[in-house]
């Protein structure tokens, strides 16, 4: 995961931001929200490509794996972008909220 000492582009926090205001919308996101997610990492040269097309985006690796744990049922999906590794977690929590979580890093 990133620490606090490396500088976040700006891009990272607003897609942190675009993607837990969508996380309230559904658990259950098919395979097209995997996939179009991806775009949101597009570069903005890269823009006037069609959905899924940007040579810039992140590519999905794995998408819908669900397991529990302390939150309880997760799902997560992971995306590829150059040597960076993109997950997007969703839960619910004892409220009743759902919740989401971005992790941007290197996968080992």
């Amino acid at each position: 995961m990133i620490s606090i000492n490396e500088t976040v582009p700006v891009s990272v926090i607003l897609t942190a931001v675009l993607v837990i205001a969508f996380a309230g919308q559904s658990l259950a996101a098919d395979s097209k929200d995997a996939d179009q997610f991806g775009d949101i990492f597009a570069h903005p040269r890269d823009r006037h490509y069609l959905p899924g097309t940007a040579p810039s985006r992140a590519e999905p690796l794995d998408s819908g794996i669900n397991y529990t744990d302390e939150r309880g049922d997760v799902t997560r999906w992971e995306y590829r972008k150059e040597k960076r590794i993109i997950t997007r977690e969703l839960w619910t929590d004892d409220n009743g909220e759902t919740k989401g979580r971005l992790g941007i890093g290197r996968k080992f």
